[in-house]
């Protein structure tokens, strides 16, 4: 589809229904080993360098967990994509899977989360993880998901960013991989 308007949303950016088909990929217990080891190298990384949480977020044992699942839920799409997967440790601008981003939730009900400085031009992926299955939820393009309808504070912890609910996301088979090798 490459950059341009989601098919997610009609005309002027107004949102559409549309009916999700989320895949579903179990990582083997060898591959969740090797992605929750690069989650924790991360997170000794961001330690030693004194890195703080991106846009306020949490830097306590949470911060653990986050790095954790993240990994493996990009270690998920890369498997769903046949992508060769490197984690991309130490590299905090590099693409998550191929040229795809990653969100990766601990609940099946929480939604994509993007910030202003996301990149517009790449695919961003919603990815529920209950480990060792992880549910592949759909895909926005950057440019497509800060649409100011979804600017939201949810917590309340003055942490705003644009949240996209499941219903507005693209249906993962229609992402075409060839684009974003």
């Amino acid at each position: 589809m490459g950059v341009g308007r989601n098919r997610a949303f009609g005309v002027g950016g107004n949102k559409m229904e549309r009916i999700s088909r989320q895949v579903e990929v179990t990582l083997t217990p060898s591959e969740m080993l090797v992605a929750g080891q690069l989650g924790l190298m991360r997170m000794v990384q961001n330690l030693r360098d004194s890195r703080k949480g991106k846009y306020g977020a949490p830097t306590d044992v949470q911060a653990w967990a986050i790095n954790i699942l993240g990994t493996m839920g990009e270690a998920c799409v890369a498997k769903w994509g046949g992508l060769w997967w490197s984690g991309s440790l130490g590299d905090y601008k590099a693409d998550d899977a191929g040229k795809l981003q990653v969100r990766t939730v601990d609940h099946e009900k929480k939604r994509l989360i993007l910030h202003d400085d996301d990149k517009d031009d790449r695919p961003y992926v919603l990815v529920y993880a209950k480990p060792p299955t992880f549910y592949i939820k759909g895909w926005v393009m950057g440019v497509d998901g800060k649409n100011k309808e979804y600017w939201s504070d949810p917590q309340g912890t003055n942490r705003h960013a644009y949240f996209l609910p499941e219903d507005c996301l693209n249906d993962i088979n229609e992402l075409e991989l060839a684009e974003w090798l």
